[in-house]
């Protein structure tokens, strides 16, 4: 339209002096409907158009089959030429049209039950604790492949379990992966340490000789004295930056 307006259809002719370029504007209250109906093609932009009730537009959805967003948007573009087209009635983007009309997320949309984490309505922290110690995984590592499905021997993980129980617990109870698994390991961030006294005390009666052994030790490879104590850290320099550290000659008494 705007092309022919500009004379650059000359096969169609030029724009009469008494029908306007700007027909939106010029007829807005009298009689406009949209390009579609001014054309004659019969198309309708989105924010003039109706749609159907959200549980009518769901019912035609689910009845389509299809496994999942990636597939609902290849299928609102016209490229999933076996299932149709989308009706006019039907919206491209449900999440907006529907958003306070019934809106539950693509896995109630389409029909897969699949629901995004945001909706989810997750156990109680300790109910969901409880479950995962009996499952009896030992680290981080082998949480995320349960939580994948990667581990089939322990089953698959509830709905109403989250994958990532740090920030859907985050303030209901999470106090770490060690307690979240049941294996009693800490993050160093989360542990809590000897007074700096206390912990040089009993690194002086290791009698390491540098900091090289000191490193040792911490990994469990000097067998002959003992193991790093989980209430003395690993990382001294850091843990006790401001409460009294003075180095590594002072923390192994070689000063």
């Amino acid at each position: 339209w705007f092309n022919y307006c500009k004379g650059e259809l000359p096969e169609k002719g030029t724009l009469p002096i008494d029908i306007p370029t700007a027909a939106h504007n010029t007829y807005a209250t009298q009689g406009w409907k949209g390009y579609g109906d001014w054309l004659g093609n019969g198309k309708i932009a989105n924010f003039n158009k109706v749609y159907r009730r959200f549980e009518e537009a769901r019912a035609f959805v689910q009845s389509l089959n299809l496994k999942n967003e990636n597939e609902w948007r290849i299928f609102s573009k016209g490229q999933l030429l076996e299932k149709g087209a989308l009706p006019n009635d039907i919206p491209a983007s449900p999440h907006n049209t529907y958003a306070n009309k019934g809106w539950q997320g693509f896995g109630d949309w389409l029909g897969t039950g699949t629901i995004a984490p945001r909706l989810r309505k997750f156990l109680p922290f300790e109910e969901a604790r409880a479950f995962v110690h009996s499952l009896q995984v030992k680290s981080q590592k082998e949480w995320r492949k349960f939580s994948k499905g990667e581990l089939p021997n322990k089953g698959m993980l509830p709905a109403n379990i989250p994958t990532t129980p740090n920030e859907a617990y985050a303030t209901a109870g999470w106090k770490g992966m060690g307690d979240w698994l049941g294996t009693g390991t800490i993050a160093p961030r989360l542990r809590k340490f000897l007074p700096f006294e206390e912990a040089r005390r009993f690194v002086h009666t290791l009698k390491l000789k540098n900091v090289a052994e000191w490193q040792k030790f911490c990994r469990g490879q000097l067998i002959e004295k003992g193991i790093l104590p989980p209430v003395i850290p690993a990382a001294p320099q850091s843990a006790y930056a401001s409460k009294g550290w003075a180095g590594f000659g002072d923390w192994l008494g070689k000063n």
